[in-house]
């Protein structure tokens, strides 16, 4: 499955960098300080108690920017993803008990379908488009309730 290295966010359309901003926030906000982080193409979510590994990231895709690596990206829409790690530490944790995540995301996704980001391949992400017209604070509670899992 492909990778993707993300082009810095300033480099993508406003209104794709509206979203995932926004998105981040709502997120952020339901969860303690520092466990949110902006990077240089996304935003990530790592658990503050006890590992440092990405549990969810938020990026936007458009085939201008950013580079597919190692393969094709299964992505056909620019647009504004949400990543949900699939191995690692936490893969089990979020994975193992599929009937306590949320139906109306867990459906979007399929654990054996993922896709990596630059530079660190190995560590695997399923996927679901934002799509327009959702409701971003139902995306954010989403990624809250699994940072909630991955932290205990």
């Amino acid at each position: 499955m492909g990778t993707y290295k993300t082009a810095p966010l300033v480099d993508y359309e406003l209104s794709f960098q509206e979203i995932a901003e926004r998105l981040f926030r709502l997120a952020e906000n339901r969860l303690r300080r520092g466990v949110g982080v902006p990077e240089k193409g996304s935003y990530s979510f790592r658990p503050a108690s006890h590992s440092r590994e990405t549990v969810v990231k938020i990026l936007i895709y458009q085939r201008l920017f950013g580079v597919e690596m190692q393969g094709e990206l299964p992505w056909h829409s620019d647009g504004v993803y949400v990543l949900v790690r699939t191995n690692g530490e936490f893969g089990e944790i979020i994975w193992g008990d599929p009937h306590s995540t949320d139906a109306r995301f867990c459906t979007r996704m399929s654990r054996d379908e993922n896709v990596g980001t630059s530079p660190n391949y190995d560590k695997r992400f399923a996927y679901f488009p934002v799509m327009a017209g959702e409701r971003l604070d139902a995306i954010a509670e989403f990624i809250a309730s699994l940072l909630e899992r991955a932290s205990t």
